[in-house]
């Protein structure tokens, strides 16, 4: 199903067996699209934590990538009162790739604004 559909009712049994609202501190986003990156950083962020781990897939050096995972994480952060600090990557961010790059994963870690 769509995490729109499943990860809310995933996150309530969670927390129901938690007996609390379940901080989260590791993601891992790899749904390659707009739409699900949206719905994951939406659905998650409030349960950051500072030092939570994202990482992404395929956030950049593919043809169209502003519109997909990169898009949606820019619109969770301008809502937010979140920072990240990035540490992860291998190589270079190609601005406009015309074809597919072998590193298209990045990693961030949250900090609060205050930090």
């Amino acid at each position: 199903g769509l995490f729109i559909d499943t990860l809310p009712i995933q996150l309530r049994i969670i927390d129901r067996k938690q007996q609390c609202r379940t901080p989260v501190s590791f993601v891992h986003i790899d749904c390659d699209i707009y739409d699900g990156a949206r719905d994951i950083l939406f659905l998650l962020g409030s349960r950051f934590v500072p030092g939570t781990i994202l990482v992404f897939d395929e956030l950049f050096n593919y043809p169209s990538y502003e519109k997909h995972e990169i898009k949606a994480l820019f619109e969770f952060l301008s809502g937010s009162n979140l920072r990240l600090r990035a540490f992860g990557t291998s190589d270079n961010i190609e601005l406009k790739p015309h074809k597919d790059l072998n590193v298209q994963s990045f990693a961030f870690a949250t900090d609060s604004e205050e930090g």
